[in-house]
């Protein structure tokens, strides 16, 4: 009887001894899941936090004047969000900086000429300043066209993804850069920016072909105070015909 005694106690003993072990197995896994929710939630909460964030400094360049604004090239996120972040504003600041080249046109001073009466007519009989002008005015027109054209390619945008970005990432960059209808409109952007070149090219060329005009008959016409006085009418009618011409670009 000692002995049933002994070995049922024994077989107790073993039976609790695994209760122990397979609760402590039970016990450690129930905690590493509750880690690992845990640390999913953190980086739920954490990816939410940056996602937040870099829409919201996207949302501030969207509501700049590209003409005369400068973006703000702190990055605030961090870690590949920064990255995305960083390739963004990158992105705007270059677009940005053409925009304003194209802008700074009008009142750059090299182009004065072009604008002010009193330097024009000194430039006469030989014009030489003023085609000079109308030279270097219509080649970084067109190519500050060209160049802002390019950016607003779909391969441009692409190219200033960062190559180290992960797969999610890259996605991220895409959603922003190429938001609904943003494709459609940077068509449209190109379209417009080939006609403002088109443009801008016939009204140099307007100038010019009146400077020409004035070059080759330098013996039919004088300067009268600010005024060009023609001595042959028909010379004055093809004048005026060109600079109606010219108005009405």
């Amino acid at each position: 009887m000692e002995k049933n005694k002994k070995i049922i106690i024994g077989v107790i003993s073993g039976i609790v001894a695994c209760a122990i072990i397979v609760g402590g197995i039970l016990g450690y896994r129930a905690w590493q899941q509750k880690k690992a929710e845990e640390k999913a939630a953190a980086e739920a909460a954490y990816k939410a936090e940056q996602t937040e964030l870099l829409y919201a400094e996207v949302d501030k360049i969207t509501k700049l004047n590209a003409t005369s604004d400068h973006v703000d090239t702190m990055i605030y996120c961090e870690g590949d969000y920064g990255k995305v972040e960083e390739a963004v504003k990158n992105y705007f600041v270059e677009m940005f900086t053409d925009v304003q080249a194209i802008y700074g046109i009008s009142s750059d001073e090299r182009f004065s000429i072009l604008y002010d009466t009193d330097a024009y007519i000194a430039d006469a009989p030989e014009f030489a300043a003023t085609t000079s002008a109308i030279t270097t005015m219509k080649q970084e027109m067109s190519d500050k066209c060209d160049t802002l054209s390019n950016l607003f390619s779909e391969e441009s945008v692409q190219k200033n993804m960062p190559v180290d970005l992960g797969t999610d990432y890259q996605a991220l960059y895409q959603d922003i850069m190429f938001a609904n209808g943003t494709k459609e409109d940077m068509a449209k952007v190109q379209t417009k920016l080939e006609e403002v070149k088109q443009s801008m090219s016939g009204i140099l060329d307007k100038r010019q072909e009146m400077v020409n005009l004035l070059v080759s008959h330098q013996d039919a016409w004088e300067i009268d105070g600010t005024e060009i006085s023609f001595y042959d009418s028909s010379l004055l009618d093809q004048y005026n015909q060109m600079l109606s011409e010219l108005n009405a670009l």
